[in-house]
């Protein structure tokens, strides 16, 4: 009786191979969440709306001077989804379909918990995770919703998803860690990265390290890859050194191939103007104007500022010890004669 359920209200799955950017391949089978029965599967008003840090606060803790015995470090949850709560006894049944890619056959699964795809994934995720932190001592933030704060042991708590940064005294970082890792603590973590002096900390795409003068964030390991994934590696701008040096006039339109290359990359250089890149900001704004409807001038814009990025793949933010964190501020008011401002 269970597998004619099954059969009749099982929702699809696929398997999914992607190249992660520490260069590994990874498969994953995801449920087609837009095949879910949403209504019948969480009821009526579920609110599929999930949170993540904003970068600015991301920006701010690392950035902030460490104090002698404050240690930033962070910790990725390992298949974070999986791990969320299982579905209640009163909830119904959900039952999964994968077609056997040696067989050919469908193949039919029970399903006790979340699984990535899921309309209902990352909130069911945030209800896992921001409720256990409130049940170890941590308040979460009013205005930002993915910062919490242990004021007992002083411990600051940034989640994106998975991703979770941590900054506090050394042994107050331990004990959280302590808490959050299996076999004693609740997740299967991946082992934590400490930002240490000649040991560089990787963060959501950013690359943080520490030397005798300061603190820097940089992004040359999203570039590189992002150069090897548009095959734009070796590319540079022979002269000019803005990220957006033309009007974007020329309307011609451009093959189905240009437009997924024109995607793509404006995506990235969206990443990398919200992170570390505030250089970038103005030529994604201007650039990303032009996704619904692509055209030949917009399509050598985010060319052109790929290319700025390829060239100035080093420059990062730096905050120096000590510093009064004071601001200077430059104005280029034409942006080097770009007539559309």
């Amino acid at each position: 009786a269970e597998m004619a359920d099954a059969k009749e209200r099982a929702t699809q799955c696929r398997f999914i191979l992607e190249f992660k950017r520490t260069g590994v391949w990874k498969v994953r089978m995801v449920i087609q969440g837009f095949r879910e029965d949403k209504l019948a599967l969480d009821g009526f008003g579920f609110n599929y709306s999930s949170n993540v840090a904003g970068l600015n606060a991301v920006r701010n803790a690392l950035l902030t001077p460490v104090p002698e015995g404050v240690s930033v470090a962070s910790i990725d949850i390992a298949t974070a989804y999986l791990q969320s709560d299982r579905f209640g006894p009163d909830e119904p049944a959900r039952y999964l379909k994968v077609r056997d890619p040696i067989t050919g056959k469908w193949r039919y699964f029970r399903q006790l918990g979340v699984v990535y795809g899921s309309a209902s994934g990352a909130k069911r995720w945030e209800n896992t995770l921001h409720p256990w932190l409130e049940s170890i001592g941590f308040e979460q933030g009013k205005n930002e919703r993915c910062v919490f704060y242990h004021k007992e042991r002083k411990i600051l708590v940034i989640t994106y998803v998975d991703d979770l940064l941590v900054r506090s005294e050394t042994e107050n970082v331990e004990w959280f860690f302590s808490q959050l890792k299996k076999p004693e603590g609740r997740f299967d973590c991946k082992q934590p990265q400490w930002l240490e002096k000649g040991k560089p900390l990787d963060h959501l795409g950013m690359t943080i390290f520490r030397d005798d003068d300061g603190v820097y964030v940089t992004m040359e390991g999203y570039i590189e890859s992002m150069l090897k994934r548009l095959d734009m590696e070796g590319c540079y701008l022979a002269r000019g050194r803005t990220p957006i040096n033309a009007p974007i006039e020329d309307m011609t339109p451009i093959t189905p191939d240009e437009c997924e290359l024109f995607m793509s990359a404006c995506g990235m250089i969206g990443w990398l103007a919200a992170t570390a890149r505030p250089d970038l900001k103005y030529a994604h704004s201007r650039i990303s104007q032009h996704m619904a409807n692509p055209r030949r001038g917009a399509l050598r814009a985010v060319l052109h500022a790929v290319k700025y990025c390829s060239t100035t793949r080093t420059a990062c933010l730096f905050q120096p010890y000590g510093d009064d964190a004071e601001w200077e501020f430059y104005s280029d008011s034409d942006h080097a004669g770009n007539a559309e401002v």
